[in-house]
């Protein structure tokens, strides 16, 4: 789809909006860095659009989930146990969210909930096994994504375990 310009731009539309991407907007999404706009343009019309009220909770920890979300608009929280307690991480527009369910078949793993009324793109788990096995790179910019997070994670629990391992006796890690 053209613009009046003549540059490429996504609609999708929902009930009384319609989302837009520029391509220079898709490239700022992580997930489909260095990706070429136009190879992956219906693929994103085959995505839902879904809007969410602020509070409202995406995923539930052992729960399924059939989709990889990507936060087109407002912020959204991640909680292990309890939504009353902090989050362990915040996302932002153009992160993504529900990959590890899509990846193992496995129930979700943890709460994603809503910090202010958001847009989500869904693309459910067939639509995006087959944009992987037509594009690989994808497979980089989430190996990308979820490396970040895992060292992100270690920051978080180095200070709190190093002080737990100094306090008890000493064990063996088997591999």
């Amino acid at each position: 789809m053209r613009n009046k310009r003549g540059q490429g731009a996504v609609r999708m539309k929902d009930a009384d909006t319609i989302i837009s991407l520029s391509p220079a907007e898709f490239n700022k999404i992580p997930l489909f860095k260095s990706l070429n706009y136009e190879e992956l343009e219906d693929l994103l019309f085959k995505c839902v659009l879904l809007r969410i009220e602020s509070e409202s909770i995406v995923i539930a920890p052992g729960q399924p989930n059939q989709r990889l979300y990507i936060l087109v608009r407002g912020e959204m929280s991640i909680h292990l146990n309890d939504v009353n307690r902090e989050p362990v991480a915040t996302l932002q527009r153009g992160d993504v969210f529900g990959e590890l369910s899509v990846i193992d078949a496995q129930p979700a793993s943890a709460f994603v909930v809503a910090r202010t009324n958001c847009r989500l793109l869904g693309i459910d788990k067939d639509n995006w096994w087959a944009i992987f096995k037509r594009k690989p790179e994808i497979a980089i910019n989430l190996m990308t994504i979820l490396a970040r997070r895992l060292r992100a994670t270690n920051e978080q629990l180095r200070g709190p375990l190093e002080a737990d391992l100094l306090e008890s006796p000493r064990f063996e890690m088997v591999i």
